[in-house]
């Protein structure tokens, strides 16, 4: 009777292997709107884009750091806006949305070139991000 890891080792590609390559593809399918926008921060003149000398897969594994940053702080911006502001429920969101804004503002300056650059790209990839959020299922919280 074979065993799995006999199976593994004579294609190749385990069951360990195909979980860490569904989680790259998942990674990189959430850093597209991110490389989107970079790509704007590239074409609009005077924005310097990316900087001199970052080859292409350092881009991309910022890209990447980026969206493990954004899933690792989740919705820690909220949680902070809630209580940095108890009495003000309306204000919480926006306050959040900022912080957010700002962190991936700043996170953008480590791979291009000008923070007019890094201020652009987190715009247009928020924007990407919410037209895109309408249309993944959420999930259901039960605690508020």
């Amino acid at each position: 009777m074979r065993g799995p890891r006999e199976d593994d080792s004579r294609t190749g590609f385990g069951g360990g292997a195909s979980v860490v390559a569904l989680l790259l593809g998942a990674l990189l399918f959430a850093a597209l709107p991110l490389g989107a926008g970079v790509v704007v921060a590239c074409v609009v003149p005077g924005l310097g884009g990316i900087r001199p000398g970052l080859p292409l897969p350092a881009l991309v594994a910022v890209l990447l750091g980026i969206v493990l940053v954004a899933v690792v702080i989740g919705e820690r911006p909220l949680r902070t806006a809630r209580l940095l502001m108890p009495g003000r429920p309306r204000l919480q969101g926006p306050a959040a949305e900022l912080g957010a804004f700002v962190l991936l503002t700043t996170m953008l300056l480590v791979p291009l070139a000008s923070p007019l650059g890094a201020l652009t790209a987190a715009a247009s990839a928020s924007a990407c991000y919410r037209c895109l959020e309408r249309f993944l299922p959420q999930p259901h919280r039960s605690r508020r």
